[in-house]
C-alpha cells in the first residue's frame, strides 16, 4: 500500500493504490459467503432440533445464546492475544489449529447427541 498524498488534500485524506487484485476480492467474497451461510444453516437448525426432538424450552435456549454470545466476548480477544504471543516452529496459528481440530469435532459431534433428555423439558 503506497502512501501518495495530494497537496491540495487536507491532511486526514490519504490516496493508497489498491494492490488486491478483482479476482481476489471476488474469491474471498465467495469463499465467506459460502461459511457464512454454512454457518446460519448450522444456527438455526440447531434451535430448531433442540426445540422439536427434544422438548427444550426456547427460553432457555435463548439464555444459553446469550451466555454464548458473553463468553465469545471475553474468550476471543484472550484467545487472540494468546496466539499472538505463541512463538513455535511451526508459527504462532498452526499449533492451534492442529492439536484443536479433534476436541473441536468433537464437541460439535456431541451438540447433537445431548445425554440427559429429562433435564431439557
Amino acid at each position: 500500500m503506497s502512501n501518495n498524498t495530494n497537496p491540495n488534500a487536507s491532511s486526514d485524506q490519504v490516496e493508497y493504490k489498491d494492490n488486491v487484485p478483482l479476482k481476489a476480492k471476488f474469491g474471498y467474497g465467495f469463499a465467506n459467503a459460502a461459511n457464512a451461510i454454512m454457518s446460519l444453516i448450522g444456527l438455526g437448525t440447531i434451535d430448531v432440533f433442540y426445540i422439536k426432538v427434544y422438548g427444550a424450552n426456547p427460553s432457555l435456549l435463548a439464555w444459553s445464546w446469550i451466555f454464548f454470545i458473553a463468553w465469545n466476548m471475553i474468550n476471543d480477544p484472550l484467545i487472540g492475544i494468546i496466539q499472538d504471543r505463541t512463538k513455535t516452529r511451526w508459527g504462532r496459528r498452526i499449533p492451534y489449529l492442529r492439536f484443536g481440530a479433534l476436541p473441536y469435532t468433537l464437541s460439535f459431534i456431541l451438540i447433537w447427541f445431548p445425554f440427559m433428555q429429562s433435564a431439557l423439558i
